[in-house]
This record gives structure tokens, sequence and C-alpha cells, in this order.
């Protein structure tokens, strides 16, 4: 973590199969995030780099014990893909500062039932958060989606029925 790095990120990184944690941010990482990383992982942070990337690509990669998925203030683009349901162990999920990331927010988040934090302020995602997913932002969990600032989540979720 912020340790003056540059370049691509190695595929080396294949080979460490029992990889549990990966902090690299802050670093100068270009390029992509390379598509077959250890399946243990369980964090990844990329915060703070230079890559350009799709959103889509990197949420379809099979990571099936990921907890915290930090990717704020990269290049990355496109949208959260309706198969981020099946990130079911998912805690936190930051891509701020991204604004080539566009689109709504999808239904199938609501699978997300350990999601604590989701984090989207300076991206292009528009829109109203689907009701099923806004049940599960309470006093609790955050939701941030303006500039250091926790949003009105009547700005984004339909107000809730009683």
């Amino acid at each position: 973590r912020y340790t003056g790095l540059k370049g691509a990120l190695s595929s080396s990184l294949l080979r460490m199969s029992n990889l549990e944690r990966l902090n690299l941010e802050g670093n100068d990482f270009t390029g992509r995030i390379p598509r077959e990383l250890p399946p243990t992982l369980e964090v990844l942070h990329l915060n703070s780099n230079k890559l350009v990337d799709d959103l889509e690509e990197i949420i379809n990669l099979t990571l099936p014990d990921l907890r915290f998925l930090r990717l704020k203030t990269n290049m990355l683009e496109g949208s959260i893909p309706s198969t981020i349901g099946l990130a079911t162990k998912l805690k936190e999920l930051h891509i701020d500062d991204n604004v080539g990331i566009t689109g709504n927010v999808p239904s199938e988040m609501a699978q997300l039932t350990d999601l604590q934090f989701f984090s989207f302020q300076s991206t292009g995602i528009s829109g109203k958060i689907p009701d099923e997913v806004c049940l599960l932002f309470t006093p609790s969990r955050v939701l941030r989606c303006s500039e250091s600032a926790l949003c009105d989540v009547t700005e984004f979720c339909p107000p809730r029925r009683m």
C-alpha cells in the first residue's frame, strides 16, 4: 500500500493460490486487473491507482469469498452487472471517483444481505435504486452517493411503505 509501485498488475498474482488479502491502493498501477485472481481472495483494495478496466468484467471474476472490494479513484467504466447478486459475501463495495461507471443499480444487489457499505459518489450512476436494494440500507448500513456525505436516501430510493 502506497509504495510507489508502477506498471501493470502482474499475472504472478495468479500463482498465489492461498492469497486472501491484496491491498495495493495508492500506487501507480495501470492497465487491467488480472482475470484469474486466486479464488481464495477475500479483500481486494485497488483504490487510487490508474487502472483502466470494465466494472462488469471485474464483478464477474470468480471470487466466491470476496468480502471487501475497493476500486475507487481509478479509470473504470461500464455498469454494475446483474451478476453482482452472486457475490453474496460482499460487505463493502467502493466504486467512487470512476466517472466512466454508468447505468443504474441493479435489483440483484438486494441479494447482498451482508452488504454494509456501498459508495458510488462521483460516478455516472443514476436513477432510483430498486426498492428491494433500498431495504438493505438502515442507519447501521451506509449508502454513500454524494461528495463527502451520506446521501439522502430519498433521492435515490422511493419512499418506504409502512
